[in-house]
C-alpha cells in the first residue's frame, strides 16, 4: 500500500515538473533565433500557443515569436500572444521580459503607424535597456524613434536619435546597421532642397564603405530621391534603376516604384507613371506613399477623361489623406518624452514617500517593543522597586510625549513638503509639455494647435497681456482651474479677475461668453 502511494506521489511530482519546464522546441528556437532566425521561426510556427500549459512558457513564446518575425524582416502585426506576454510579465514583475515585450509591441504600433503608442512603449523599454546596457536593443530603439521623429517632421530630433543609434550599434559591433543609420541621417537632409550636397555626402560615404547589397539598394534609392526632389530627373532615374538591381526589405520597394511613377508623371510618361504607381501599391507601403500613388492615379484618370475611375481613386486619395492627417495630429515625441520622465519622477517621489512611511512604522514598532520590554521588566520588580517604578513611569511618559510630538512635527513637515513638491511637479509637467518657460515655443505650439489663435488675438486685441493669452490656451486645453492657479502663480480670486479683465478687453458682456468667443476664434 505504501509503495503504491509513493509511486503516485512520484508520478504527480514528475507531472508538475513537466508542466513548469520549458518545452524543447522553445529552448531550440531560443538558441537559433540569432544565428538562424528562419529556422527558429519555423519551429515557433509549428507550436500552437493553446497547447502550452505553463504561463511562463506562453509568455516566452510570445516574445520569441515576435523576435523571430522581426529578425526575418517580417513586419510585426497585432498578436494576442504578445499581449499575453506583457500581462504576464507585468503580473510577475519580470522587468527583462517586460522590456522585450514592450519593445516588440512598440514595433507593432510603429508598423500600424500609431506612433504615439509606439513612443510610449519604446521609452518604457528603454529605461531597462539603458540600465542594463542592452546596446543592440538601444540601437534599434533609437533608430525607430529617429524614424518616427522624421515622420513627425522634427528633423533635428530625428538626427539626434539616429546619432545615438549609431553610437549603440558601434558598441554592439553591428557595422551594417551603422551604415544603414548613416543613410537615414542623409535622408533627413534629403527633404531639404538646399541640403542636397550634404545628403549626397552621407550617401556616397556609405557606398564607399559597405558591401551589403540591401544597404546599397537603400542608398541608391535615397540618392535617386534626392535628385528627384531637386528636379534633376535624369540623375534620379539613373540611380533608381540601379537600386532596382538590389534586394530590399520593408517598404523600400513601394518607395522605389512610387518615385519612378512621380518622375514619369512629371516628364509626361503617363502610362509608365500609372504602371509604377500600381506597382508601388502592390508592395508593403505606408500612408504617405499610398496617398501620393492615388494622387498620381487620380490625375491620370482625369487626363484620360475616365471620371468614374477618377472618382474611385479620388476617394482612396481622400481616405489616405485622412490617415496622414491622423498621423500628423498625434502627439509629438518631445511631448511624450517629457510626460514619460515626469511620470518617472512622480513614481520616484511616491517610492520615497512609501519608504519614509515604512521606516516610520518600523521605528514606531521598535519603540513599542522597547516600551513593552521595559514595562515587563518594571512589572517583575514591582514589589521590590516601587520607587524606581514611579521614576521609570514618569520617564516613560515623558519619552512617549516627546516621541509623539516628534512624530507630529515630522508629519507636518512632510505634508508641507509634499504640497510644495506638488506645485513644482505641476509646473514642471506643464513647462515641459507646453513650453510655458519659452514664450516663442509656446506660441508656436498653440498657433499650430488652435488655428493661429495667439497671432489672431495679438492682432485684433493688442492690449491683451501674455498671461491672458496663456489663460486662453489653458482654457481651450481644458486644464483644471486648480492647475491654472499653479501655472499662472495666482489665486482663485486672481484667476477670476483675470477673466473679467480679458472679457472686458475683447468687448464681452460677461466671462460666461469667453468659452464661445474662443471657440469662434479657432474655428477654421
Amino acid at each position: 500500500m505504501n509503495r503504491k502511494i509513493n509511486l503516485l506521489l512520484l508520478f504527480f511530482c514528475l507531472l508538475l515538473i513537466s508542466c513548469t519546464t520549458t518545452p524543447t522546441e522553445l529552448k531550440v528556437a531560443k538558441q537559433l533565433i540569432e544565428s538562424k532566425p528562419d529556422s527558429a521561426l519555423k519551429i515557433l510556427q509549428s507550436i500552437k500557443p493553446q497547447n502550452i500549459k505553463s504561463d511562463y512558457n506562453r509568455a516566452l513564446y510570445g516574445v520569441l515569436k515576435a523576435k523571430a518575425l522581426d529578425n526575418n524582416y517580417i513586419l510585426l502585426t497585432s498578436d494576442s500572444t504578445l499581449d499575453f506576454s506583457i500581462a504576464y510579465y507585468q503580473k510577475t514583475n519580470n522587468q527583462q521580459g517586460l522590456a522585450a515585450s514592450y519593445f516588440y509591441k512598440a514595433k507593432v504600433y510603429k508598423n500600424m503607424q500609431k506612433y504615439d503608442k509606439a513612443i510610449i512603449l519604446y521609452l518604457k523599454a528603454m529605461d531597462y535597456f539603458i540600465a542594463h546596457k542592452e546596446n543592440t536593443y538601444l540601437g534599434i530603439t533609437y533608430r525607430d524613434l529617429g524614424y518616427i521623429c522624421f515622420i513627425q517632421k522634427t528633423k533635428k530630433e530625428a538626427r539626434e536619435k539616429l546619432q545615438l543609434s549609431i553610437k549603440y550599434f558601434k558598441l554592439a559591433g553591428r557595422v551594417n546597421d551603422v551604415h544603414s543609420e548613416i543613410v537615414n541621417i542623409g535622408r533627413t537632409y534629403n527633404v531639404e532642397k538646399s541640403e542636397l550636397k550634404t545628403a549626397i555626402t552621407y550617401f556616397r560615404y556609405v557606398l564607399r564603405h559597405t558591401k551589403d547589397s540591401v544597404i546599397c539598394g537603400k542608398t541608391l534609392l535615397e540618392i535617386g530621391t534626392a535628385y528627384h526632389n531637386n528636379r534633376l530627373q535624369d540623375s534620379a532615374l539613373l540611380y533608381l534603376w540601379k537600386s532596382l538591381k538590389y534586394p530590399t526589405i520593408g517598404t523600400y520597394n513601394s518607395a522605389r516604384y512610387y518615385t519612378l511613377a512621380d518622375i514619369d508623371f512629371d516628364i509626361a510618361k503617363y502610362d509608365s507613371a500609372s504602371y509604377y504607381a500600381k506597382m508601388a501599391l502592390s508592395y508593403p507601403h505606408n500612408f504617405y506613399t499610398q496617398r501620393e500613388c492615388y494622387r498620381i492615379l487620380t490625375n491620370m484618370e482625369y487626363l484620360r477623361k475616365d471620371i468614374t475611375q477618377m472618382n474611385k481613386y479620388m476617394e482612396q486619395y481622400k481616405s489616405s489623406s485622412d490617415s496622414v492627417r491622423n498621423i500628423e495630429s498625434q502627439p509629438k515625441f518631445k511631448v511624450l518624452e517629457s510626460l514619460h520622465y515626469a511620470d518617472l519622477m512622480a513614481k520616484k517621489a511616491k517610492r520615497e514617500m512609501t519608504l519614509f512611511v515604512v521606516i516610520l512604522l518600523i521605528s514606531m514598532l521598535l519603540s513599542g517593543l522597547l516600551v513593552h520590554a521595559l514595562y515587563k521588566r518594571n512589572k517583575q520588580k514591582k514589589q521590590q522597586l516601587s520607587i524606581v517604578k514611579d521614576e521609570l513611569n514618569q520617564k516613560q511618559q515623558h519619552v512617549s510625549q516627546s516621541l509623539s510630538k516628534k512624530i507630529e512635527d515630522t508629519k507636518a513637515y512632510h505634508i508641507i513638503k509634499q504640497k510644495n513638491y506638488k506645485t513644482e511637479l505641476v509646473k514642471l509637467i506643464y513647462n515641459n509639455t507646453l513650453y510655458l518657460d519659452n514664450w516663442q515655443e509656446f506660441k508656436f505650439e498653440m498657433n499650430h494647435t488652435f488655428n493661429q489663435i495667439i497671432d489672431k488675438l495679438e492682432e485684433e486685441y493688442p492690449e491683451i497681456t501674455q498671461r491672458e493669452l496663456i489663460w486662453c490656451c489653458l482654457h481651450l486645453l481644458e486644464i483644471p482651474n486648480s492647475d491654472r492657479i499653479y501655472i499662472l502663480d495666482t489665486t482663485s480670486d486672481g484667476l477670476y479677475k483675470l477673466k473679467q479683465r480679458l472679457a472686458k478687453k475683447v468687448k464681452l458682456k460677461s466671462t460666461k461668453e469667453l468659452d464661445e468667443f474662443l471657440k469662434q476664434i479657432i474655428t477654421l
